[in-house]
């Protein structure tokens, strides 16, 4: 796994074109698979400061085997005794276009920028030459893409 990044430039008046291009063809679309979970939080012991922290873990659901986990502290909260809390969750799952099919890479994160690049985009692709086919065959062929500049992170 490589991510990159690529300062992108655009034709002048075409950079909404290509910014709106590109995500609709390289990003996934989270919005078609989105699952929401409420529960509540209730018989908390005393009123004080807790630590909040999230912890998910993908299994297979036949093996039970562990695909992925993610843990993320949310800092402390002030919980009162004798009160109940609703806690909402949403997990996002995203589907690749139909572009991204056959393209050798995705476009994880794009922003517009001021000055020389008109954007940046995060990258992902599974080696450094296919991060050179997504630049080359995707990136630069939208119509609108007047040069890119790559930057490729390295593991130390």
């Amino acid at each position: 796994m490589v991510i990159g990044f690529v300062l992108i430039s655009a034709d002048s008046g075409r950079e909404h074109d290509v910014y709106h291009g590109l995500t609709e063809k390289y990003m996934k679309k989270s919005e078609s698979a989105k699952q929401t979970v409420d529960f509540t939080i209730s018989n908390i012991p005393c009123s004080k400061q807790y630590d909040l922290e999230v912890q998910i873990q993908i299994t297979d659901k036949a093996s039970n085997e562990l695909i992925a986990e993610s843990k993320t502290d949310l800092g402390e909260l002030v919980l009162n005794a004798n009160e109940e809390y609703n806690l909402k969750t949403s997990i996002y799952i995203g589907l690749p276009t139909e572009d991204m099919k056959n393209a050798p890479g995705e476009i994880l994160e794009i922003k517009p920028l001021f000055g020389e690049y008109d954007m940046i985009a995060k990258i992902y692709a599974k080696g450094f030459n296919e991060i050179g086919e997504f630049v080359v065959d995707c990136i630069r062929a939208e119509p609108g893409v007047t040069g890119t500049k790559t930057l490729t992170g390295i593991t130390f």
